[in-house]
């Protein structure tokens, strides 16, 4: 049996009508269940159909081929190509037509395009149009010659749409970059997946985040504080980037609020995973300082600690006790007078349940995180998931910190 990539996210096709039944479950009998794959582990496959999450034993199924296996297998080549050759693209654009990835194909088809403007095959996978002068895409009702809409600062309305498996980025700045975003953001899915999403047995998510990358121009949507670089909206599930020179961290960090408030959001029913704000922030931040970016893709490299932070919370003269983190706001990570405070506490405190003391606690703070994505994150199912009392908990956290921290 082969085994998918953790933690099932979203739909197969993030533009459009989307496959109800993207997935197939092969059974030793013969048998094909087309279906939304919810979550795989060795003992059971559950999935989605007609409105019903059923289960089949593990030992049942031959093969589980999923839009998460799909996009790993994408990913592993997409690592693996030379992004210069037009033919080895090509190939990879394919395959993901093939794999029913038609996001990807047409990421990949838009680069060759960046490589070769005049590449009539991809012209027509994209949906090219004859224009004065050669080809172009239709946006809105407009066509724009490759010259005109791979570069920034058109008007809003003819952003290009970029989908891919598990998101919709459209943009009106740099083509080059908004490919690579889209294929970042998947790769983020996957490593999350893998370190987070799996262990806590998270269902997927049915709702499809929106990215829009401005590049200037008329009617471009309006950042809510001067000069910020990224910014995730949780009421519209919009992820906001602004301008051609974001940091990467901060559109990484908006990525990871955008990853986190999906993930947590029931999947069945309309309730809402109660994800307390500590451990929201301590998971984002945490998971940003590992991620690097390489020449063949991102890497996350786990338990290596950000002293800043670590020393931060050991030398504050009134440490931050669990309870005091438990009780934080919203408001006391993005300002206020002690805004380093709890920024340090969250991120040392997942950083100790994740790592910590050989990572003992590992296993019972995702007991507690499985039980806020059911709805029930409260600081009594806190203490309850652990083997002693919040207050000694602390006073490990404590230590453990001054011992990072060298201090």
């Amino acid at each position: 049996m082969c085994f998918l990539t953790p933690l099932i996210l979203s739909l197969a096709i993030a533009i459009g009508d989307r496959d109800k039944r993207p997935d197939t479950i092969s059974l030793e009998d013969g048998g094909v269940i087309a279906c939304r794959v919810m979550f795989e582990d060795e003992s059971r496959v559950l999935y989605k159909r007609n409105a019903r999450v059923q289960e089949v034993a593990a030992r049942l199924v031959k093969e589980v081929v999923s839009v998460e296996s799909r996009v790993h297998d994408f990913l592993a080549e997409y690592e693996a190509v030379d992004r210069r050759s037009i033919e080895e693209l090509r190939d990879l654009a394919i395959w993901a037509e093939k794999n029913r990835l038609p996001g990807e194909a047409r990421n990949i088809w838009l680069r060759i395009l960046l490589l070769d403007g005049h590449n009539e095959q991809a012209w027509k996978r994209v949906g090219g149009r004859r224009m004065k002068g050669g080809l172009g895409l239709r946006l809105g009702n407009k066509v724009f010659s490759l010259a005109e809409f791979k570069d920034s600062g058109r008007d809003w309305r003819y952003a290009i749409e970029i989908p891919t498996a598990h998101f919709l980025v459209k943009t009106n700045a740099n083509l080059g970059k908004a490919l690579n975003l889209a294929i970042e953001l998947e790769a983020i899915y996957q490593i999350y997946a893998e370190r987070i999403g799996h262990p806590i047995e998270l269902f997927p998510f049915e709702w499809v985040p929106e990215i829009r990358i401005d590049g200037g121009g008329k009617r471009a949507p309006q950042a809510p504080v001067t000069g910020i670089d990224a910014w995730f909206d949780n009421k519209s599930n919009v992820l906001m980037v602004y301008g051609n020179k974001a940091r990467t961290y901060h559109v990484w960090r908006a990525a990871m609020d955008m990853v986190i408030h999906n993930s947590f959001r029931m999947a069945l029913g309309n309730r809402a995973g109660t994800l307390p704000v500590w451990a929201h922030e301590g998971l984002a931040n945490g998971f940003v300082l590992g991620l690097r970016n390489t020449p063949r893709g991102l890497e996350f490299k786990q338990g290596i600690p950000h002293m800043d932070w670590f020393r931060a919370q050991a030398e504050m003269k009134e440490p931050l006790s669990i309870r005091r983190v438990f009780s934080s706001s919203q408001s006391d990570y993005g300002g206020g007078t002690n805004q380093l405070g709890y920024r340090a506490g969250a991120y040392t405190l997942v950083f100790f349940l994740m790592n910590g003391e050989d990572k003992k606690h590992r296993e019972h703070f995702f007991d507690y995180l499985r039980s806020a994505f059911h709805g029930k994150g409260s600081l009594s199912t806190f203490g309850k998931a652990f083997p002693m009392d919040v207050e000694t908990l602390s006073s490990e956290w404590f230590e453990f910190t001054r011992k990072t921290a060298h201090i």
